[in-house]
């Protein structure tokens, strides 16, 4: 019986990281997740017309000028032209770098409004994706500069648009590897991308979880016992939003176990510390970029159960970049082929 190279099981273990090939298909769907995300993440006018306590850029920067409503007539138009630019791959660093932009910008103004405890950071993974490709698109731009200056990086512009076309003439090109000179060099455009991405997101849980320690003072795990309070800040807060006390949900029973339980607690949440300081390790191949996805995003669905903090941003995210479905379907396509052929 033969199998394709991806799910044979001694390629399992295999050092990849830095060197997978991503077919166009793979990086359509990405691409058009990433687009959407930004869209999503990014209001289009913020209803405030102060900072009245400034955060990040907002230091350097007056961001008044994205208050609602006058940004509302240029700056939803403007968004949807930068997602179909980035979406379609039509021009992929005017996009990324307009959306980041704007949703760094709209966010750091929202968080610079004071109350509600501090800044909120549910799409900054969002942010550092974008900064991804933009560093991606940047420096195979740099190269082209480098070897042919000015002619070089229109070279590349205009081997970007041959690459569309082709795939246009070529359907089929999106769903296999490179079998020339044009479709390898857009092989590894995007592959480049698509790592510098995934390297934007690893470390920002790797960071995660050294911030963690760091300010802990090296003692979060046995700061675990504390968590119920937090739980109930939680519950207090959604009664005095409504006024509403609520009912008795699976995280009051989660805080009196934790209570009740300190040491299995602290090993449970352990477990989610070691996959934020150890995200890095996901890059090794596809096979433990997929397992490492799903057991952070498994991570956050409990972390939203018991906090009430979604993080659905970061579960999409992972699940389009890291589990990297399509991919998987079309693995099991191309062995469920090749078993019915060699029958």
């Amino acid at each position: 019986m033969v199998y394709p190279e991806e799910m044979q099981w001694k390629n399992w273990f295999r050092f990849d990281a830095g060197r997978v090939s991503y077919m166009a298909f793979e990086w359509w769907v990405m691409r058009h997740g990433l687009a959407v995300l930004a869209f999503v993440t990014t209001p289009a006018g913020v209803p405030f017309s102060s900072q009245p306590m400034p955060v990040g850029i907002a230091k350097f920067f007056d961001l008044t000028w994205l208050g609602a409503p006058s940004t509302g007539s240029w700056m939803l138009p403007v968004m949807i032209l930068l997602t179909i630019l980035l979406g379609f791959g039509l021009a992929p660093l005017l996009g990324a770098a307009g959306l980041l932009v704007l949703q760094t910008a709209a966010s750091t103004f929202t968080n610079s409004q004071g109350g509600g405890g501090g800044s909120h950071h549910s799409t900054n993974l969002v942010g550092l994706m974008l900064l991804g490709q933009v560093l991606a698109c940047l420096y195979r731009d740099a190269g082209a500069l480098r070897r042919g200056g000015w002619r070089g990086l229109l070279a590349v512009r205009a081997d970007d648009w041959a690459w569309l076309r082709h795939l246009l003439r070529h359907p089929t090109a999106g769903f296999r590897r490179a079998s020339d000179a044009m479709e390898s060099s857009a092989e590894a455009f995007r592959s480049l991308q698509i790592y510098t991405i995934l390297q934007m997101m690893a470390m920002s849980y790797v960071v995660s979880g050294i911030s963690k320690l760091w300010r802990s003072g090296g003692s979060w795990l046995s700061e675990t016992r504390n968590l119920p309070l937090q739980f109930e800040k939680n519950r207090l807060n959604e009664f005095h939003d409504t006024l509403l006390m609520p009912q008795q949900t699976s995280t009051d029973v989660m805080a009196a176990w934790i209570g009740q339980h300190p040491t299995m607690a602290a090993m449970l949440f352990g477990g989610g510390l070691f996959l934020e300081l150890f995200a890095f390790a996901g890059l090794w191949n596809r096979r433990t970029l997929a397992c490492f996805g799903l057991a952070i995003i498994t991570m956050h669905v409990v972390i939203s159960d018991l906090m009430n903090l979604g993080f659905l941003f970061n579960k999409i995210a992972l699940l389009l970049f890291w589990v990297n479905v399509p991919w998987w379907i079309h693995a099991l396509c191309r062995r469920r082929g090749l078993k019915l052929h060699s029958a």
